[in-house]
């Protein structure tokens, strides 16, 4: 059987380290799975190393050829913490997007058409920038808008991925 989980926690393994701020930061990327519940849950847990961070959503798989390909509708969220809810989006922008989440999204999408094991399903895919996301709206707990406990800025990547048997390959990173 396919693990879908596992082939994308392999191929985030290999992205190479992301420079967190201008003091030259470099950063693994981390990956997990799961609902809102795991994704709170790993978040007390790993606390400010849990970032830069991808975060697969639950979706239906959908097996066929005898099992030899798998089918999946795909939202990762990439994500990173980012702490002063004062920041404009033009702020963000700079700091959370051009340095950290535009770069990362790049190598997530590399290595997904790249692996050798995984393929974007008519190489499209959506991005949904959501700078100042969190579990409440300004604090406010009546406002709940999405569902993580920390206050990130992150890009929501939407696509179709087909997974196959193969073996990973490395990949020669172009981003």
């Amino acid at each position: 059987m396919i693990i879908t989980e596992h082939i994308i926690r392999d191929i985030v393994a290999q992205i190479p380290t992301i420079d967190l701020n201008a003091n030259n930061l470099a950063v693994s990327t981390k990956f997990g799975w799961g609902d809102k519940y795991e994704l709170n849950r790993y978040l007390e847990v790993k606390k400010t190393d849990s970032y830069p961070l991808i975060w697969l959503l639950p979706s239906e798989e959908k097996h066929i050829e005898n099992g030899l390909l798998c089918e999946r509708p795909c939202t990762l969220v990439v994500a990173m913490l980012e702490t002063n809810v004062d920041l404009f989006n033009d702020e963000r922008y700079i700091k959370s997007y051009e340095l950290v989440l535009n770069p990362l999204t790049n190598y997530l999408v590399e290595g997904l058409r790249n692996s050798n094991v995984t393929e974007l399903v008519n190489d499209d895919w959506n991005l949904f920038k959501r700078p100042n996301y969190s579990e409440s709206k300004y604090g406010k707990p009546e406002e709940t808008v999405n569902g993580t406990i920390d206050l990130w800025d992150a890009v929501e990547l939407n696509c179709t991925i087909q997974f196959n048997t193969e073996t990973l390959k490395t990949i020669i990173w172009q981003s």
